[in-house]
């Protein structure tokens, strides 16, 4: 593949550290991702060992109405496109909206949520606002409606890895500026224990 890709701007909402500046000194210091999960109760894992995500503020980076909306991983990733927009001195108006869009690498998609619905699902039922954010697109969506692109907007969902050599499944002809997000929400993962009764 001859085609070359130019990164102009980097967000990060990591474990090493929130925006690059800390993540890229704690990096090269050799600093560790890996602790203590202090998430949810491990005593029941084998393992208890993570890499989570400390001292993250969403409202530092994202609007309080659109907040309201988002689950964790959509907050730490439009925090991530907002800091990657700003550093590469991308603004986004009306001349250009239809012209950025997101191509968001995921996995699993929001774990967190996922455990919180089936922690009442037999309990207390449903919360239609939960729904939504089980959808592995909902963190790119959220990411469009705060920074206002409404270029195209897909997610590459892998258990592996994202490459950027990786085929887009669609045609993008009149995108001018993609914001890539490679983003693993494994990274704040949760879980909670709930047992059905008869």
């Amino acid at each position: 593949m001859s085609e070359r890709v130019v990164i102009s701007g980097v967000g990060m909402v990591t474990p090493l550290g929130i925006g690059k500046k800390a993540f890229s000194r704690r990096l090269f210091r050799g600093d560790s991702g890996i602790s203590p999960i202090t998430a949810f109760d491990t005593s029941q894992f084998l393992s208890r060992l993570g890499a989570e995500v400390y001292g993250f503020i969403p409202k530092d980076f994202i609007s309080v109405k659109n907040l309201r909306r988002m689950d964790r991983i959509s907050s730490m990733t439009a925090a991530s496109a907002r800091m990657a927009t700003e550093d590469a001195g991308l603004g986004i108006d009306a001349s250009n909206r239809d012209r950025v869009g997101i191509i968001l690498g995921v996995s699993y998609g929001s774990t967190d949520v996922e455990a919180q619905l089936a922690s009442i699902l037999f309990t207390e039922g449903t919360r239609p606002i939960l729904v939504p954010n089980m959808v592995i697109n909902t963190p790119a969506g959220h990411t469009s409606i705060e920074l206002g692109f409404i270029g195209a907007l897909t997610p590459q969902s892998t258990t592996v890895r994202l490459r950027l050599r990786q085929p887009l499944p669609m045609r993008l002809p009149r995108l001018k500026t993609v914001a890539p997000m490679f983003f693993w929400p494994e990274a704040r993962i949760s879980f909670q224990n709930f047992s059905l009764q008869s």
